[in-house]
């Protein structure tokens, strides 16, 4: 009787619901469980609505990582006819022969997007066939096709294409025995409007695409209106890519090349920034500043910007080599409020007094100094009353109260007043470059290597005050001894979603004197879905895998190290951590050990979880082997979502350009607006 009355009081809970509620709480769903909602019937209200059309009218399952071949068929047999926007990409756990037994057949699809999956082109030429109202594509090329392959229905499809965004795979793009790229078959393009190309990393850095027409010579570039040429696609296609002779007309407006122009600047030389920052200034959003070999002091340009109230969203100059008297990097940066994410350099900090240059201090002093540093920050009284889980906290600007106060007078403080909507904050080391960089990444022989300066680790505790901090990326910090500035960032950013942490304390970093830190750092990081430690020598990784427990919804874990080995732990160690995080599917652990040790716990993880996780991805390699082949081997068994987000350290601030989408939802965002 108690349970029929629960089941009612719940009923009547749905029931009271507005639909439009009911209708975002669905969208939290997984695409299976809707599926079963939508069976309840007509006689359920919850039935009805999951059962709309307006539901799975837009699709979108990029890394659904519960989405299974089976699902996926019943909802293209019982949703075709709804279904206007599609896109599972990266979706790579889906085999060929998944996809080529699926009924792919959707006749009112608008929007299909299927990059970096192994949909066979086969499959894609039955999608093109059986619609008429396609309208975007997204795919990859990485097999060459005959046009006498293609339909007349495809071909007709292509025909009526406003937006067509490829990636290419150097060497297959291009088949043999008259195969040519479908890209090739530009005549069939005559209404484009928007079209992006990009290149897979491959297993052969200098391999080229054996493309022998020039895309600029095939495919409507005076018609096109949006333009996006990726930097990998540039390198490995130079002989079809080369733009630097085409000249553009006036109505292609968001034109995005690797060196950036209009919406998106990527400058490369400093005479050339003040030009572009007045005439790119009103509509600017994201800027990035490529590595520079010399010292840069010129702050003009953000001048131009402040004063022109430039809509500045996403700034990059980690890769340049700044020193600046003062604080002045800061005081600038600080007027452009509209900041969410931003990508600084180390030495963009001053120097200050107290600053002690690592360099020649043996580990006996740095340990003697990082005891002397203590383990309280002076706070000042206004700090003191906004503790770190209460909303709206902010550091004061009353000189008075915030002498000595370690959160209100760091060099960063300056930047946290004025940039309060901030969510994606990295502090690099000019010139770091990682065991597992890009290849873009600058060389060794390149760098300018600035001296190692240890300003006081609590320069980094106001970065605590950001309340809306996502992702926090700090790399070639010395400075960080014993890690309460990470116990400070992970209570004080309670939406903390992504943590990357790379060669931190004292070069050369024979121990991991923060790694206590960390380990209670983790323990408060409870919505953290993404963390990547990379240490040359690592200890204390049975004290950190069980800190990771804590972490329920972590997703993705990569842990690099030289040195470290797991010559004291047990497979039991990270069977215990995918057992409590029940969402982990990307397990990488590169470290020193055996081998034979490495595969056989890989294939333990991998025989008791896939089964129920069916996009889990493992990986527990040897670092000697892995240095051997050149990290071939790491590129090639990882999935590009994973390699590009996770196991690559690369910045992620202002990388990419905005696709065609974003830039039409901006615009009509500045519609509404005037």
């Amino acid at each position: 009787m108690a349970a029929e009355q629960d089941t009612d009081i719940a009923g009547w809970t749905l029931n009271s619901l507005p639909a439009e509620i009911i209708f975002k709480i669905l969208d939290l769903l997984p695409v299976g469980d809707i599926l079963t909602l939508a069976n309840l019937g007509p006689h359920c209200r919850l039935g009805r609505i999951a059962a709309d059309p307006s539901v799975f009218r837009t699709l979108t399952l990029s890394k659904c990582y519960h989405l299974t071949r089976d699902t996926l068929k019943l909802l293209l047999s019982r949703r075709r006819d709804d279904i206007r926007y599609l896109d599972i990409s990266n979706c790579y756990w889906l085999s060929s022969k998944d996809f080529g037994s699926l009924d792919f057949r959707l006749p009112k699809l608008r929007h299909l997007d299927v990059r970096h999956t192994d949909l066979p082109f086969k499959t894609l030429h039955k999608i093109l066939s059986h619609t008429t109202s396609l309208r975007s594509l997204s795919c990859d090329l990485s097999s060459g096709v005959k046009l006498c392959d293609i339909s007349r229905p495809a071909v007709r499809n292509l025909r009526r294409l406003r937006e067509l965004n490829v990636v290419c795979v150097p060497g297959k793009c291009v088949g043999k025995n008259g195969e040519r790229s479908l890209l090739e078959y530009g005549s069939h393009y005559r209404k484009l409007e928007a079209f992006s190309v990009d290149s897979r990393d491959t297993e052969n850095v200098d391999m080229e695409c054996s493309c022998s027409v020039r895309l600029d010579d095939v495919l409507p570039f005076d018609n096109l209106k949006h333009v996006m040429i990726g930097q990998r696609a540039r390198d490995s296609h130079r002989r079809s890519l080369d733009f630097d002779s085409l000249k553009l007309t006036a109505n292609q407006c968001s034109v995005l090349f690797a060196d950036g122009r209009f919406s998106q600047v990527n400058s490369h030389e400093d005479n050339k920034l003040d030009t572009t920052a007045t005439a790119s200034s009103p509509k600017m959003f994201s800027l990035q500043m490529v590595y520079k070999r010399e010292e840069w002091t010129d702050l003009s340009a953000f001048r131009i910007f402040a004063e022109a109230k430039t809509p500045l969203k996403h700034l990059n100059i980690s890769g340049l080599h700044l020193h600046l008297p003062d604080n002045e990097l800061c005081e600038v940066l600080a007027k452009f409020p509209g900041l969410v994410s931003i990508s600084l350099p180390v030495c963009g900090l001053p120097e200050r007094r107290g600053s002690v240059p690592v360099d020649g201090l043996t580990f006996s002093q740095i340990r003697s100094r990082s005891r002397s540093c203590g383990s309280v920050d002076i706070k000042c009284d206004h700090c003191l009353k906004n503790e770190w889980r209460s909303p709206g906290t902010s550091i004061t600007k009353d000189l008075a109260k915030q002498e000595g106060c370690a959160y209100c007078t760091s060099d960063l403080s300056e930047l946290v007043r004025g940039c309060l909507k901030m969510q994606s904050f990295e502090l690099i080391k000019t010139g770091f470059v990682s065991f597992l960089s890009p290849r873009s990444a600058s060389k060794d022989e390149d760098v300018i290597r600035c001296g190692d300066i240890m300003d006081p680790e609590s320069t980094l505790l106001c970065i605590s005050r950001w309340r809306h901090l996502t992702s926090l990326v700090l790399a070639g910090l010395p400075s960080v001894f014993h890690g309460r500035s990470l116990v400070a960032v992970t209570q004080g950013c309670p939406e903390l979603r992504r943590l990357s942490l790379a060669h931190l304390g004292p070069h050369p970093y024979d121990q991991c004197l923060f790694m206590e830190g960390l380990c209670q750092a983790l323990k408060y990081a409870k919505r953290m879905q993404d963390f990547r430690l990379e240490q040359p020598k690592l200890t204390g990784m049975a004290s950190l895998l069980q800190s990771l427990q804590s972490c329920k919804r972590l997703s993705r874990l990569c842990v690099i190290t030289q040195c470290g080995g797991l010559k004291s732990l047990h497979v039991k160690d990270l069977d215990d951590v995918m057992d409590k995080c029940q969402d982990l599917m990307v397990l990488q652990v590169i470290c020193n050990s055996y081998f034979e040790t490495c595969a056989k716990w890989q294939q333990t993880l991998l025989d008791k979880y896939k089964p129920g996780r069916p996009a889990l991805h493992v990986i527990i390699a040897s670092y000697k082997k892995c240095q051997a082949t050149r990290w071939r081997d790491i590129c090639d068994k990882v999935p590009f979502v994973h390699l590009e987000e996770l196991t690559l350290f690369q910045s992620n601030v202002a990388a990419k350009a905005p696709s065609w989408r974003d830039i039409q939802e901006i615009r009509r965002r500045e519609l509404m607006g005037d």
